[in-house]
């Protein structure tokens, strides 16, 4: 199985971040798939090697039998707002280019966030015809909404469309904290596509015999009970608890007990001049470490923390340091309620803290301190836990079996694509012919949405529901050329001649096919392509699904133009029902087309059911102009349509 992985932060365990896409890629290999990951030099180490992929603008290289296609967008959490936003465009772009011209997978892997590496991964799963397995590490936006970093409406609305979309396009969600599992679920997404699979342990470098001999004396740590805060210093970490629990215990004169944060982040300019200001003696910043390195320090502390801020949005949140802790041997204290609570207080594997409370945080490590015992059994537990749920070889094997089942279980109606035209080429034609054309199409866009505006009112467009490529519905997009609530008068669904209901405006945009110039954006989704069938009603499609077998293997077509027939009214929003119906161009008479002739029963009033299908043996809808072969021809160049 060739496995395409997105990720934007790909790291090994030479690097000072989490390693999660190596761990399984590499268990991905060795279980004899090939794997491409395609990332960025954000966190390579800095050897040899990543100084290389820094100098070039896409390098390639091999790790542990992993292929990696390596971008030059640098990314720090030092950067600020527009910045990140930047590096997370341009890597966007790069990948979703990466993807397009890579060898073609079998399966489609983005891991998030930024939640904008799906694009990508949709990308490359729609030009591939493979499925898409999406990973949600955290939830966002919602985790940027909670924190205030996202505060426009316009663009928490977008990222929120993105993701329903995201989660819609994927064959799979996989997710990592069984709280996400039913966040997931409440938003919508069916359970049969959620995969749980959690952060893991790292058994084999994580052990509580893994100890760093130098790093107690070398820091005046000996006789103290230590722990350790190992990972990022964001907004979104509680780093800010510790300093002041860490406070506490120097105001009570409590000399025992000593803490270690290492890593880096936004936030830790701001907290190592708080510790001074306070004049913490027993709180030591130290700089990001390689995963190797953290594994020793961690061996040789007695207690690991897991801090997050104050935001009840991250109950769902799955942390390595969390997993590492625990993989160490060590009891674990946690500032989040919900699954990671349930966890150590279950397994009697750490205990739990308020996140805002940093006095019960330093009552906690007192404890700890007081208690060696305890202190002893609830790591063994902890590292107990660690084997029986979240062995990393365990989980990855999981999940490889769950990608398996998912790439076995891509519709096998889909053919496999052949040449560069049917696998890449004719999306790219598609995106290069819609964006043309609306760019060019520009000003006659805007004249036509103030026509329909000032003619009569919103809304400018309305949104069909129509069934695409496997079956798969979208919404498509067309300039409104009825009045509101057009279905709630005249004859319902369905026009009859110069029907009343169609607004001057609309009447003029009909008669040279203008109302579905926005159906370039569907173009541009992937939704449509610019050459083929049309596409039609769910409700038609299920009615003639056998006549439909073919169509559906195909990307239906943006193809404007061409003599239309009577067609469904248009029902708007304010009717609830939010959507239009529309029917296709009448295909060719032939005898024997005849309603009577129908063995599937009689059609709605007034509608030849063959006409109604937009399906007349065989042949495909809109097609009076080409002759039946030529068009069948056409089509199955420019959409793949089995012979």
């Amino acid at each position: 199985m060739r496995i395409l992985y997105f990720h934007q932060y790909f790291a090994t365990r030479q690097s000072a971040a989490g390693t999660r896409s190596f761990e399984l890629a590499r268990r991905f290999v060795e279980h004899g798939h090939q794997v491409t990951m395609v990332s960025s030099v954000a966190q390579l180490p800095k050897g040899a090697d990543g100084q290389s992929a820094r100098s070039r603008l896409v390098a390639r290289d091999t790790i542990d039998g992993i292929d990696l296609v390596l971008l030059n967008v640098p990314y720090s959490n030092y950067f600020s707002i527009p910045l990140r936003l930047a590096a997370f465009g341009l890597f966007t772009t790069g990948a979703s280019l990466a993807g397009v011209f890579l060898a073609r997978p079998d399966i489609v892997y983005a891991t998030s966030p930024p939640l904008t590496i799906g694009i990508p991964g949709v990308l490359a799963a729609g030009a591939a015809g493979v499925p898409l397995v999406f990973e949600v590490r955290d939830l966002w936006p919602e985790y940027l909404i909670a924190m205030g970093v996202l505060r426009s409406r316009p663009l928490i609305a977008a990222a929120e469309w993105l993701e329903r979309r995201l989660y819609r396009s994927a064959d799979r969600v996989v997710a990592l904290s069984e709280s996400a599992v039913d966040t997931l679920a409440a938003q919508g997404v069916p359970r049969d596509k959620l995969i749980f699979a959690p952060n893991a342990s790292d058994l084999d470098l994580f052990r509580p015999d893994h100890v760093d001999p130098d790093f107690r004396g070398a820091h005046g740590l000996d006789g103290k009970f230590v722990a350790v805060y190992a990972g990022a210093m964001g907004r979104a970490n509680g780093v800010d608890q510790l300093v002041e629990a860490m406070a506490a215990l120097q105001r009570a004169g409590e000399t025992s007990v000593a803490a270690v944060a290492v890593g880096d982040g936004s936030e830790r300019p701001r907290l190592v001049a708080r510790a001074r200001e306070l004049g913490l003696e027993n709180l030591l910043f130290l700089p990001p470490m390689a995963k190797e390195r953290i594994a020793g320090l961690v061996g040789a502390a007695d207690a690991a923390l897991e801090l997050l801020a104050d935001y009840p949005a991250f109950e769902t949140a799955s942390p390595n340091k969390f997993f590492d802790g625990l993989a160490a041997g060590k009891p674990v204290i946690v500032n989040v309620d919900g699954w990671l609570r349930r966890l150590v207080e279950d397994n009697a594997a750490g205990l739990y803290v308020p996140a805002d409370d940093p006095t019960a945080l330093a009552a906690a490590l007192v404890a700890l301190a007081r208690e060696p015992e305890l202190t002893r059994r609830m790591g063994g537990n902890a590292r107990r836990l660690a084997a029986r749920e979240f062995d990393r070889d365990v989980v990855a094997e999981r999940l490889c079996a769950e990608l398996e089942r998912a790439a076995a279980g891509a519709p096998s109606a889909t053919p496999h694509p052949g040449g560069f035209y049917e696998r890449r080429g004719k999306r790219l034609i598609d995106l290069a012919a819609a964006g043309v054309g609306t760019v060019l199409a520009a000003p006659l866009l805007a004249g036509l949405a103030a026509t329909v505006y000032v003619t009569s009112g919103r809304p400018v467009v309305f949104v069909q529901d129509r069934v695409g490529k496997d079956g798969v519905p979208f919404g498509m997009y067309k300039f409104r050329s009825m009045i509101p609530n057009a279905v709630e008068h005249g004859a319902g669904f369905y026009l009859e001649g110069d029907d009343a209901r169609i607004t001057w405006a609309g009447r003029w945009m009909r008669a040279f096919s203008l109302d579905e110039l926005p159906q370039l954006l569907n173009v541009l989704k992937g939704d449509m392509s610019i050459v083929g069938p049309r596409p039609n009603l769910e409700f038609v499609v299920n009615q003639y699904r056998d006549r439909f077998e073919r169509v559906l293997r195909v990307k239906p077509a943006h193809l404007p133009g061409g003599r239309q027939r009577p067609q469904p009214a248009q029902a708007l929003g304010d009717a609830g029902l939010g959507r239009a119906l529309r029917r296709e161009p009448r295909a060719a008479h032939r005898p024997g087309d005849h309603p009577a002739h129908d063995p599937h029963g009689p059609a709605a009033p007034g509608i030849d059911q063959r006409r109604a299908a937009g399906v007349h043996r065989g042949h495909l809808p809109g097609h009076e102009r080409l002759r039946p072969r030529a068009w069948s021809r056409l089509v199955a160049r420019c959409g793949r349509m089995p012979r």
